[in-house]
Parts: structure tokens; sequence; C-alpha cells
């Protein structure tokens, strides 16, 4: 009995020893600077290999502390800062230099009160050793999640958060635990003033809706849409050393796609065309809210080969509302220019490599023919072409711009003429929207505006020789939304466009306002033989938008302006 005895405690002593919990051998916050309603995502390593464990492994304690620090100055929160030689907080620095000459003199501890209210919450209020008031509290916490991401709540604001990651065996044994402390939750910023829906008749504005920031307008019997286009600023390109104003953590994601999806819901348009969408967050971030919201959409990335971790690429993506548009089967088309280039230029010999490595951009666009709810019944059309692009922004490749808007225009024409089964003539209202990257004059937008530009105008190098061989027209009669506010600031009467027309002058003074750029490079352009414009997005406030220096900032989740239109379809002739 005494040996079998011995086995037993050897074997419950071996188990013991292989259910040994992992160690936490790093832990730190995403967002350094937490704020209300953004997502505070750890980044979690075990000594077992495993990255942000969610199954038993790991138990996670997120943590409030119980009051606001006061300044022990003026008592008000939230305080910013600490006098290491008293250990008391201030909230100012005017406040740290009056509280300087008495560090060392005992203080009444004012917090008296919250103690009691402690108490009667259940916190242990006994003082430990050496503490007075304001550290006494420091101390204390509340937890208040389990999760491995927490929301900072109205609650949080102006207290700091800690989280307590404990390992786990697989037989429940804890740990040693590591934690981490945040700074104090900032409240969110409020949103920028609503822009005013603004009423068009006859190609020019005769007046304004409430300032609401929606392009929803009551029915009037006259079929339409609402078309938004707008870059969203892909996360790979939010970078601290391109703006540096923005605080970073206005630039970081969690912060920005909150304020992104605001925008996008507040406007409700119809169809949205969006760029720069980062491809992990089309899918874990953009459709499964948009879906909730009631839209379908479709993605395509850009055609560059992965580097590093997949997703980590940004695309163009197209939202339509369900119960306004139904995509007819077939018809969503993702326009590749590199793949245009490839099947262009590929077979042609040695020649025409120079030409080739100059046009492999990665540039893509989007082509939809939808069928419109309800259309068709006053004689209306019945389908609308929808395209979405994003145009190389190199200013360094003029030519390569011209040439990809040329290519955009000719296989938009292809689509429609091939469904269509006739000309262009009459044949389909068509939307083109996007960040063109080209100003108002530049050759790529002439010819999206006149339908040509003469040979001899064009101000573009080409030093590849790849503009020789494209027609530099196209057959549809397109115009730029915008053109119906005034006059571009920047114009004058002697700045033409290529062809030396002044349409340019009419545009935006910007959509994209960075601390290096200011100016106008994305439209909304529509066939105005099909389409009347009904009304605009009110254009953006410069002095709000420069309020923090630039785009983005902590009201503006882009460096681009989302632009938006109402259309509504002319009677057929």
């Amino acid at each position: 009995r005494r040996d079998a005895l011995t086995v037993l405690e050897r074997q419950s002593t071996c188990m013991q020893g292989n259910d040994q919990p992992p160690e936490v051998v790093r832990l730190r916050l995403l967002q350094e600077q937490p704020v209300q309603g953004c997502d505070v995502t750890p980044v979690v390593y075990l000594s077992n290999g495993a990255h942000n464990p969610t199954d038993e492994s790991v138990h996670y304690s997120w943590k409030r502390c119980v009051f606001h620090l006061s300044c022990s100055s003026c008592s008000k929160s939230p305080v910013s800062m600490q006098c290491i030689a008293s250990g008391r907080y201030y909230c100012s620095a005017e406040c740290f230099k009056l509280g300087w000459p008495t560090r060392f003199a005992p203080r009444e501890d004012r917090n008296a009160g919250l103690l009691q209210k402690a108490a009667d919450a259940g916190v242990d209020t006994s003082y430990g050793p050496g503490q007075q008031g304001d550290e006494h509290l420091a101390h204390k916490w509340m937890e208040v999640s389990q999760s491995l991401t927490y929301t900072p709540s109205a609650d949080d604001v102006g207290r700091t958060l800690r989280l307590v990651c404990t390992p786990l065996s697989e037989g429940g044994r804890r740990g040693a635990s590591m934690s981490v402390d945040t700074n104090l939750v900032i409240a969110q910023p409020p949103p920028p003033p609503a822009r005013r829906r603004l009423v068009v008749r006859n190609d020019e504005v005769v007046g304004y809706d409430k300032a609401s920031g929606s392009m929803r307008s009551g029915s009037d019997g006259q079929l339409g849409i609402t078309v938004c286009t707008y870059n969203v600023l892909a996360d790979l390109y939010a970078l601290s050393d391109t703006y540096p104003y923005c605080p970073a953590w206005a630039l970081a994601w969690a912060y920005r796609r909150r304020n992104l999806l605001r925008d996008m819901q507040q406007l409700g348009a119809d169809v949205f065309c969006l760029q720069e969408v980062q491809a992990d967050h089309y899918e874990q971030f953009f459709e499964p809210h948009m879906d909730k919201l009631g839209y379908s959409g479709v993605y395509k990335r850009k055609t560059r080969e992965f580097m590093g971790q997949y997703g980590k690429m940004d695309g163009c993506a197209l939202f339509y509302r369900r119960d306004k548009l139904v995509p007819v089967d077939g018809q969503l088309h993702a326009v590749e220019f590199n793949t245009i280039a490839v099947n262009k230029y590929a077979q042609q010999g040695t020649d025409k490599k120079r030409i080739l490595n100059r046009l492999l951009k990665d540039n893509v666009a989007q082509v939809g023919i939808f069928s419109i709810v309800g259309a068709g019944l006053n004689g209306s059309a019945t389908h609308v072409c929808v395209a979405n692009t994003h145009i190389n922004a190199n200013t360094e490749f003029s030519d390569v711009k011209l040439w990809q808007t040329q290519y955009l225009l000719l296989e938009i024409e292809r689509i429609v003429s091939e469904y269509t089964g006739g000309s262009l003539q009459h044949a389909m209202p068509i939307v083109i929207a996007g960040d063109f990257n080209s100003t108002p004059g530049s050759s790529p937008y002439t010819l999206m505006q006149c339908g040509y530009i003469a040979r001899e105008n064009l101000s573009e190098e080409d030093p590849a020789g790849i503009l020789a061989s494209l027609p530099l027209e196209h057959h549809m009669l397109l115009r730029s939304a915008h053109t119906t506010l005034g006059t571009h600031r920047n114009a004058s009467a002697q700045h033409l466009d290529a062809n030396g027309q002044p349409t340019a002058q009419m545009e935006l003074p910007f959509s994209n306002y960075t601390g290096h750029f200011i100016g106008t490079l994305d439209y909304i352009w529509y066939t105005q033989d099909q389409f009347e414009l009904a009304a605009l997005l009110e254009p953006a406030d410069e002095a709000e938008v420069s309020k923090d220096t630039a785009l983005p900032s902590a009201q503006f989740p882009s460096d681009h302006l989302p632009l938006a239109i109402e259309l509504k379809l002319r009677p057929r002739q």
C-alpha cells in the first residue's frame, strides 16, 4: 500500500509539473491615448507563442480608477501632471507652480467624502503605509470588462484604465499577472458642423435645406440617385511623418473608422464610391457595418503583389443601397490598368518594355451597371452605370495619369455599348466618381470635361511615348457636378484648361487639404444629357478644416473630404 501511495504522489507531482501556465512575455497597448467610444486593443504575447489569445488560456481584466484624480490646487478634473516631490496631481502648469512652494507641507484630504462613497460601494478604503488622499484614490480600481478589447465609456473620461493579463494553465492554474496602465481617457471630440444640402435648379444653386449633413430628400416624383465619393485614407498611409500636425491617437484606425462611418451614415447616399480602402478593413469593418445600414458592396484591391501581412493593401470599394439599386447579373466589372497595359504592350517586343514598366502602377477602377428600383414608369431610363476609380498619385507621372483616365473612359464605353448592344448616344445614364489625382485644368480633367484634347495643347511630357497612341477623346457628354458652385479660388481669367476653355475656374477650391497640398483632386462626373443635377453637399468651411492646421484631424478622419450630389433622371426624348 505504501508503494502504491508513493506512485500516486509521484504521478500527481508530475501532472502538476506539466500543468504549468505560460508566461506573459509582452504586453502593450496599440493606442497610447484612450478616447471615449474607441476600442482599446492590447498586444499580448505568451511564452508558448500565442498572440492575443481569446480562449481560456488568459484571463483579461480591464479596470478603471474608482474616482477622478483632482487637482491639488483647484480641485478640477482631469489632471495632466504629477509632482514627483510631493506626489500631488495638477490640472495645468499654472496650478503646478502654485503648489510648488508648499510641496512638502501636509495637506488636507479634500477627497474624504469620496472615501465614504467608495466604502459604501464595497471598495477597500484603508490607507496603505505612507499614503495620503490623492495617492490613495489613485490606486483603487473597479473591474469594468473581461474581454480582450475594451471600449471606454463616458464614465471612463478623466480616469486611468488598467489591463491585467493573467495566464492560465489547461488545468486552470493561474500564472504571474502582467498589467499596463493607460493615459487618462479623453472625451470624444465633437463632430464638425453639419454641411447643408444645396438645392440646384437649372445648374444654379437656388436654396438649401437645414444643415443635417444628409443627402436624402423627400420624393418629388422624379426618380434619381444620390452619389458620394470619399477617399478614406488607408491606415497604411496614415503616418505621423506624413501628417505631423495630427495627434497620433486621431490618426489611429480605431479612432478614424468610427468617424468615417459617422460621415457615411449621416450622408445616407444611394451609392458610395470609396478609395484607399484597406483590404482587411473592408472585410472586417466596412462590409459588415454597411450591411447593417442596408448596403451591399464590391471591392477591388490594387494589383501589386502582397508585401508583408495579408490585407495591408488598399483598393476601391463601391457600396449601393439594396432598396434603391440592383446590380445586373455579370455587370460588376473590375478594371485593372496593369492588365490593360500588359495586354497592349507585353507582346510587342523589347522596345515596349520601357513603356510597360512606366505604366505598371497598380491602380484599379470599378464599373457596375444597376437597375433602378421603380425606374421606367415616367419614360425615364431603367438602368444606370456607376464607375469608381483611384488614378495614380505620383506627380512625376502625369503621362500615366492621362493614360489611365483615357483607358477608364474607353472601358466604360465598351462595357455600356456591349450591354446595350448599340451606340452610346442616349444609351444609359453614367456617373464616374473618384480620386483622379488631377487638378482642374489638367489634361485628364480637360479630357473628361470637354470630351477631347487637341494634341498640340498637351502639356504633359511623354518620355516613354505612351501618349502618342491615345485617341484623346471620348463620346460621353460629361459634366463635373461641382462646377455649379462657382469660381475656383486659384483660377484667373488667364487660367484655361488644355483646350483653352475656362471651365476649370468653376471647381471647388479644395477636396484634399493637407500640410503639403491644398487643392481639388476628387470629382463626380455625370452624363448631363441623361441626368439633371438636383442637389450638392455644401463645401466644407475652410476655417473649420484648417482649425487644427490641416487634414486629417480629430474631427475630420481623412485628408480628403467627402463629395456628394443628387441626380434626377431626365425623361427620355
